[in-house]
């Protein structure tokens, strides 16, 4: 497991996309993608996270709560975790 893996959002699949459908979103997820790790990194706002999730439907809300259950999740099966530079608490990587 890897520190960033409790923050992955993934490809919105539907059956009915199209090839353009399908580049809008492997474009939105490479931007939110980007946009998460530089967080984790401290290089960018949660804010801006959250609004980037907003403007493409996926609801800061929910992420948010998704996020911090699998941090649960993690840290209830006893996974040590380490404050990094912009003081996020992130799975130790052995």
């Amino acid at each position: 497991m890897d520190f960033i893996d409790p923050f992955l959002t993934f490809y919105e699949h539907h059956p009915d996309h199209g090839a353009s459908d399908a580049r809008n979103e492997t474009e939105a997820l490479v931007l939110r993608q980007r946009l998460i790790t530089d967080f984790i990194e401290g290089h960018e706002s949660a804010e801006a996270v959250l609004d980037c999730l907003e403007e493409q439907g996926l609801g800061a809300d929910a992420y948010a709560a998704e996020v911090e259950a699998s941090v649960q999740r993690i840290v209830s099966s006893g996974r040590v975790y380490l404050e990094n530079e912009s003081g996020l608490l992130l799975p130790e990587v052995f």
